[in-house]
């Protein structure tokens, strides 16, 4: 039987994916730096906070119960803080009329960034899919998988929303608003898939 030397166990792939970030991270303000594009400030800061969110859900995999489930909570608010952010950040530069510099070297380097996050979308799926895992260490992974594939259909907007600059003025910018919401509204549902069955019920009655 064939066996993929390069797969990785969930825990794995959460900690390839907070240094993934982190590198994204960096590079992305580099680019900001050197392209004057701030976008790009913005987005390293989104890849920073999807760092550390990663690896707080890497660490839930590992925890008990209770624990597991508070740092999952602390990972989608991670999530949610940096969508909205970067969203209200975007907004008020699009209400501004300040929109981001897009050329052939900001577009390619989007896309570069949404490449990697893509390949890290497609390590956690794999690695989702270990045998043995507990119910809450369940959880944690699928919460990984939502953020991995949040992350890559994200930045593939980002990248697209520059390439339309040329066309739409802005579109950068509106591209961000909507992930921001993107982002939150996903961080809602992995928060509500923390609670339980009457928790749940109060939490849909309370919204």
């Amino acid at each position: 039987m064939y066996h993929n030397q390069e797969s990785h166990t969930p825990r794995q792939a959460s900690r390839y994916a907070f240094y993934m970030n982190l590198g994204i991270a960096v590079a992305e303000a580099a680019i900001g730096f050197f392209t004057g594009n701030v976008g790009f400030y913005a987005d390293s800061a989104h890849n920073t906070a999807d760092a550390v969110g990663y690896g707080v859900t890497g660490s839930a995999m590992d925890a008990k119960p209770n624990r597991s489930r508070n740092l999952r909570r602390t990972s989608a608010l991670i999530l949610a803080a940096g969508g909205i952010a970067t969203g209200v950040w975007a907004g008020v530069n699009a209400a501004e009329g300040h929109y981001e510099e897009a050329n052939t070297v900001t577009i390619l380097a989007a896309a570069g960034a949404a490449a990697l996050n893509t390949k890290v979308s497609r390590k956690i799926h794999s690695a989702e899919h270990q045998d043995d895992h507990s119910h809450e260490e369940h959880g944690a992974q699928l919460d990984a998988k939502l953020h991995g594939i949040l992350d890559s259909g994200t930045s593939w907007a980002y990248a697209g929303g520059l390439a339309a600059e040329h066309w739409v003025p802005g579109a950068a910018n509106y591209v961000i608003v909507a992930n921001g919401a993107i982002s939150t509204i996903a961080a809602g549902v992995m928060i509500k898939r923390t609670l339980g069955p009457q928790q749940q019920r109060s939490y849909g009655h309370q919204h």
